[in-house]
């Protein structure tokens, strides 16, 4: 996968991994489920990964990550993921929503 790129992981629940360590390379995202509703899974050019609600915060358009960061298609938002998807550029006002991940045995999972 290319840097930068954006790819679909399975659908999780409680307790199972979100994506596989290894299979999200730095500088990239994979979708996933979050009880049902889209989210985001980054893994941070510093090593870290971080999760997010994908649901803008302006009008619940679904956010794609590009360029290091989350930008809404409908009206333009623009969210930095490695500073807790605070807002860049509006009109949203409040950051994405964080879901809490840690990565256990290879495995990045819910926290």
């Amino acid at each position: 996968m290319m840097s930068g790129e954006t790819t679909m992981a399975g659908a999780t629940s409680g307790g199972s991994a979100i994506a596989q360590e290894s299979e999200v390379a730095p500088g990239s995202a994979v979708k996933f489920k979050d009880g049902g509703k889209d989210a985001v899974l980054i893994h941070l050019d510093d090593g870290n990964f971080v999760a997010y609600s994908a649901i803008c915060t302006h009008a619940g358009c679904t956010v794609a990550y590009k360029n290091a960061q989350l930008a809404c298609p409908c009206h333009g938002s623009v969210f930095d993921p490695a500073n807790g998807a605070e807002v860049v550029s509006g009109p949203a006002q409040t950051p994405l929503p964080e879901i809490p991940v840690e990565v256990q045995n290879g495995e990045v999972v819910k926290a």
